[in-house]
């Protein structure tokens, strides 16, 4: 929470559409103390100016993982790496004016999760909202080429399902 006001209660977003951890996402949602429980409000302009947004790309089993790893997170840190210098440090300026306590790295990080059938690499950047589907697109590109040239350290799932 960030805070309660007479009219409202100014909360940090936490597992909404741009990130899955239980992490802030940048984003402040703002409800309306008279229906508490029935609606929200999302506001890009408080808080901090950027958000984290995620990418996730699914590999095999069979995947160095490392390698994948350290591919995803070298095509972020080139692609987005200076803008993030300044979102952190905005962003953790807005996190010490709230009762958050939560560890912001200073660059991209990659989580790895199992999957049924593949292992999930999620990417975890900071951008500015504006710029997130773009920065995510370019960064799909940019991964999925570095993998593809690599065939014999990433392997993608294989289904037959359709």
């Amino acid at each position: 929470m960030i805070e309660v006001e007479f009219l409202v209660t100014t909360l940090w977003e936490i597992n909404g559409e741009l990130v899955s951890t239980n992490q802030p996402s940048g984003r402040v949602v703002t409800v309306p103390n008279s229906v508490v429980l029935s609606s929200d409000v999302v506001n890009f302009g408080g808080g901090s100016p950027y958000v984290w947004n995620e990418v996730a790309v699914q590999v095999a089993y069979e995947t160095d993982l490392e390698f994948a790893r350290e591919i995803t997170r070298e095509e972020a840190t080139d692609l987005v790496g200076e803008e993030m210098v300044a979102g952190v440090a905005a962003y953790r300026d807005a996190l010490s004016e709230t009762p958050v306590e939560l560890e912001v790295h200073d660059g991209p990080t990659v989580n790895v999760t199992q999957g049924e059938s593949w292992v999930e690499l999620r990417l975890r950047y900071l951008t500015h909202p504006r710029r997130g589907q773009r920065v995510k697109n370019a960064l799909y590109e940019r991964i999925l080429g570095r993998f593809n040239d690599n065939p014999d350290r990433v392997a993608f799932p294989v289904s037959r399902n359709r």
